[in-house]
């Protein structure tokens, strides 16, 4: 299995890197040195011209900025209720990366496979 984000991605996750690196008050050439890579690459990954977001370095830049994985992503707005455990972040993202692969149709059962599980584990839950 691939640990990269599709291209469809790489803008947004580059506008976030950038928010929070201008936030942190820190040069393209500083986030480079904390994440192992050149200014002129940082720059490219905040541009969105990185084709491929790597997972393990989405962790890297993360890390750098203080912030969450989630915090760098498209899908932190869509689960703003709920809360990451430490750690928890590099395995949401590779489920979210296979589910961006899905076709419609696919996205769909997965969807409602994970609506019928919620509802058993309330109904399971409720009963104790």
């Amino acid at each position: 299995m691939s640990n990269q984000i599709s291209s469809q991605f790489c803008g947004i996750v580059g506008n976030n890197i950038k928010k929070y690196r201008t936030e942190k008050d820190l040069t393209l050439k500083e986030l480079g040195e904390k994440v192992g890579l050149t200014e002129a690459t940082v720059q490219k990954y905040e541009a969105g011209n990185i084709q491929r977001l790597d997972i393990l370095k989405l962790k890297d830049f993360a890390d750098a900025l203080g912030v969450s994985v989630e915090d760098l992503t498209p899908w932190k707005n869509e689960a703003s209720n709920y809360k990451a455990k430490p750690g928890q972040g590099l395995q949401e993202a590779k489920i979210v990366k296979m589910y961006s692969q899905l076709t419609s149709g696919h996205k769909k059962a997965v969807r409602s496979l994970m609506e019928n599980l919620l509802e058993c584990q309330e109904k399971y839950n409720s009963d104790k």
